[in-house]
């Protein structure tokens, strides 16, 4: 999906439950082990090389992040 379709927190959330169902929302930049440390339940590659056959760029995610502007809706 693109970016300029998630508008503000609460349309990035309710796509996700729309995609996912109840319970699912918005990952943020320091959750699951916090800032580039970021970790989350699933198949999502270390480091993102298109050079590599393996890097899918089918496997990136958009995350929001709460404590400055980086977000998809963000000026």
């Amino acid at each position: 999906m693109a970016g300029t379709t998630l508008t503000s927190l609460a349309a990035a959330n309710a796509q996700c439950v729309s995609t996912f169902g109840a319970g699912w929302e918005m990952a943020e930049h320091h959750d699951g082990g916090g800032g580039w440390a970021f970790r989350a339940y699933g198949n999502i590659n270390d480091l993102y090389d298109i050079s590599v056959a393996s890097h899918d760029p089918n496997n990136r995610f958009w995350v929001h992040i709460n404590d400055q502007p980086g977000s998809c809706w963000d000026p």
